[in-house]
This record gives C-alpha cells, structure tokens and sequence, in this order.
C-alpha cells in the first residue's frame, strides 16, 4: 500500500481533531497557575489563537488577584501587550474579580449590603 492508496482526510475528520486540539490547548492553559507562566505562554507562543487568549482573560485576572499586591501592577502591564485592553480597565476588571471571589467565598466582612446603607 502506498501514499496514493490511503483515504482522504475529510473534512468532518478535520474538524474532530481540531476540536480535540483546541480542547487539549484549553486544558493546558487553565492548568497553569503561576500568571507569568500563562502570559509567557501567550506572549512566545504564536500558535495561541487570539481568540483563546481573550477566553482566558478572566483566568489570567483571577491568577493576578491571587498574587502579591506589588506584583499585580506588573502583571497588567504584561498584559496590556497580550490582551491589548487598556491598564485602567483591566484594573477595573481585576477589582470586579476579586469582589466576585470574595463573594463566592463567603469573605463578606467589610462590605454592605444596599439594605443597611439605606437604613442609615
């Protein structure tokens, strides 16, 4: 058997092992946990469709919500390059984050409800 005798490659073929590599690509990006490594891996790695890399924005703004406050003015600034989103809105962005996680985690002290500020 030669080259010539082997099937076509069809297009629904095509398509399937293209979702599984997209699906494998995802995997490997939400399993980075370090937000320099995810941003490198954006940055040197062209083959990161520009699309995914907005699908992971909000991956990337929770790993710089967890890191030290020193570091994340660094980390958005990485990120403007990658995103092309401007700093004042990713740091709007980034504060939207780490109220949603502190209200999913129940880490509520500090913040009113609209019921008790219109009472007073």
């Amino acid at each position: 058997m030669n080259d010539n005798d082997a099937e076509p490659y069809t297009q629904e073929q095509f398509t399937r092992d293209l979702d599984r590599y997209k699906q494998a690509r995802i995997a490997k990006l939400n399993a980075i946990t370090c937000p320099w490594a995810l941003l490198s891996e954006f940055a040197f790695n062209p083959s990161v469709a520009y699309q995914s890399r907005h699908d992971q924005y909000p991956h990337v703004l929770y790993l710089v919500a967890r890191a030290p406050e020193a570091e994340q003015d660094a980390l958005l600034y990485a990120g403007k390059k990658i995103f092309h989103v401007r700093v004042s809105v990713m740091r709007k962005d980034l504060a939207w984050s780490k109220l949603f996680d502190r209200l999913m985690s129940g880490k509520t002290s500090g913040l009113e409800s609209r019921e008790s500020r219109s009472k007073n």
